[in-house]
């Protein structure tokens, strides 16, 4: 446990018995693995922690455990199972959202271990069916903060009380 392990212009493919396919890449718990590019056939399995950028895999396979931070800023998924009580959003870096292979955003209600997905950055498109969230990404408000850092968060009010003087942009009503 404690081991780190960077991943960048890899390919890792999961050993096959003739009848299923490991995964390419297991994270155990208390292990952390960072993915900014790469192929993961067979896909990837986590216990650990998981912050990824870009890269493919076939599948996105969360572990029983609670808790386990995942988290998205980038890449292309075949399916997404979540096997614990986390959900969509929660895997989502900040203002990242899932998007179809035909360009479409994917609606977080409407997200399933079905749905091929890439995570972009959100647009916070005209569609206002989250009510005072954005409906694709969860979030209510973006900070930009007088020295450019950019932050999202889930209510107005968290948004107000973190801007400190920088602009506020809701994302819905």
């Amino acid at each position: 446990t404690g081991a780190k392990l960077t991943l960048d212009n890899v390919t890792l493919e999961g050993s096959t018995d003739g009848r299923d396919r490991g995964v390419g890449l297991g994270i155990l718990t208390g292990n952390e693995a960072v993915v900014t590019s790469g192929k993961f056939i067979g896909g990837i399995y986590t216990e650990g922690a998981l912050t990824m950028s870009g890269g493919s895999a076939e599948q996105l396979k969360l572990g029983l455990l609670d808790n386990i931070p995942v988290t998205l800023s980038g890449g292309s998924f075949d399916s997404i199972k979540i096997g614990n009580d986390a959900d969509y959003q929660s895997l989502l870096a900040g203002g990242y959202a899932y998007q179809k292979k035909d360009g479409a955003l994917v609606k977080l209600s409407e997200m399933n271990e079905n749905t091929a997905v890439t995570v972009v950055k959100c647009s916070h498109p005209d569609d206002h069916s989250g009510g005072n969230v954005c409906p694709y990404c969860g979030y209510a408000a973006e900070v930009t903060k007088a020295d450019g850092s950019i932050s999202y968060h889930r209510t107005t009010e968290a948004a107000i009380a973190a801007a400190g003087g920088g602009t506020v942009k809701l994302l819905a009503n």
